[in-house]
């Protein structure tokens, strides 16, 4: 996937004349766009409502073993995903692309640490051993307080709570980890260069990303201040939401040792809309 995922469909007609001058994403007025975007796009929405829907009977079926440190993260991060996959379709269903890549970004990091995890061994350490560490900072901080503000936390009981932490990592060198060391232990580094680099712009403000906010007219002057909803971006982001959610969904079917068979059925179907997001021009 490259940078070109994000060019892709038609605007739908109508929109720039739609009454959101007042309300905006907030008003009655954006239920007939919804309502318009959805039919534009029925076939890739109804599939991300079918892949959410299996993704709900597989929690149903799974039984994390109790004593699986890997089994247990997985299980715990993979209805977050879930989450972050729902939050991204309605944002995407309203016309609010800037927020939908925003929450596209963070299922990407959850997969990421989801992946990375279930493949990795040293991920998995490090990813438990990196809250004992937060622990440790937060103690030391409230040690070395010189103020009142922690006054009211007994100074013995943070000490004892220093040495658990220090005992239990014993001198252990851990790695810095970001979302890119997740997304190498994960084998989804490409994803990180690429996808994530994208969402990244609407996370930051760039500047690039902000010129959609302006209808500027043939003489390159500014016509007025631009804020309606889009369906430019659904096709490659919701595309990208129902890929990341069928990784996240094998690899957590894969480390309870349940069958995957569904997540191929997925990919085969989603396959098309991932082609046009990449072929798609702006």
């Amino acid at each position: 996937m490259n940078r070109s995922i994000w060019s892709y469909a038609k605007r739908i007609e109508g929109t720039e004349m739609a009454p959101y001058h007042e309300n905006g994403f907030l008003g009655n007025d954006i239920k007939v766009w919804i309502a318009n975007n959805r039919r534009e796009y029925d076939n890739l929405f109804k599939l991300a409502e079918k892949l959410n829907f299996d993704c709900y009977a597989m929690l149903e079926r799974a039984r994390p073993h109790n004593k699986d440190k890997r089994e247990l993260l997985v299980s715990c991060l993979f209805p977050r995903v879930m989450e972050l996959f729902q939050a991204t379709y309605l944002l995407v269903s309203r016309g609010m692309i800037p927020a939908s890549n925003v929450m596209l970004r963070s299922l990407i990091e959850t997969m990421f640490v989801l992946v990375a995890i279930a493949k990795d061994s040293e991920a998995l350490d490090a990813y438990i051993l990196n809250d004992e560490r937060e622990r440790l900072i937060t103690a030391n901080k409230i040690i070395n307080d010189t103020s009142s503000t922690f006054s009211e936390i007994p100074l013995e009981e943070v000490i004892r709570v220093k040495s658990e932490i220090e005992k239990n990592l014993d001198g252990k060198k851990l790695p810095k980890l970001t979302t890119e060391y997740f997304s190498k232990k994960a084998g989804l580094h490409d994803w990180y260069l690429t996808v994530y680099a994208v969402t990244s712009k609407s996370v930051h403000a760039a500047i690039k990303d902000m010129e959609q906010y302006l209808d500027i007219g043939s003489d390159e002057k500014v016509k007025s201040i631009k804020f309606t909803p889009t369906s430019n971006g659904t096709i490659g982001i919701l595309s990208t939401a129902c890929n990341a959610l069928g990784m996240a969904l094998e690899t957590f079917l894969a480390t309870l040792n349940l069958d995957t068979d569904i997540t191929k059925e997925h990919a085969d179907s989603l396959r098309p809309f991932l082609e046009l997001a990449l072929t798609e021009k702006d």
